[in-house]
């Protein structure tokens, strides 16, 4: 039974290794807030000069948590070692509602699978495929 679960979570990875190569830059950022710019519409990622804008509407993403203020965001990708995240600003309620996010996957599957990868005291937090299409409308807000 361990040799079958081992055997499992060595394909998991070989895949998961597979599809990260296959990344675009903008899913390899650092956290950054992806706060609109003056132009209102577009959401700048730091690191590599990407913006969301330029990842697929097709795409997903991985939502890990969100709450009102975007240093604990921060500190809790950086606590968890998630090189792939990054916090984007939007509102509720007519607040600033920051969004802490990981990875850019090009499809849901992928992203879902992703989920199995993270670190088990993420996993707990039960997070959530979500479509970049969302990312890109709560940007708009």
């Amino acid at each position: 039974m361990r040799r079958k679960k081992a055997a499992h979570a060595k394909n998991v990875q070989d895949k998961a290794a597979r599809s990260k190569s296959a990344l675009t830059p903008a899913q390899k950022v650092p956290m950054t807030s992806g706060k609109p710019t003056s132009s209102g519409n577009k959401a700048t990622v730091s690191g590599q000069g990407g913006s969301i804008q330029n990842v697929p509407a097709s795409h997903f993403t991985l939502q890990l948590s969100s709450a009102s203020r975007s240093g604990k965001r921060k500190a809790y990708a950086t606590q968890h070692k998630l090189p792939n995240a990054w916090v984007y600003e939007t509102k509720r309620d007519g607040k600033p509602w920051y969004v802490l996010v990981n990875g850019v996957y090009a499809s849901f599957a992928e992203a879902k699978q992703a989920v199995s990868l993270l670190p088990a005291a993420v996993q707990v937090q039960k997070p959530w495929v979500k479509p970049i299409r969302q990312v890109k409308q709560d940007l708009n807000k």
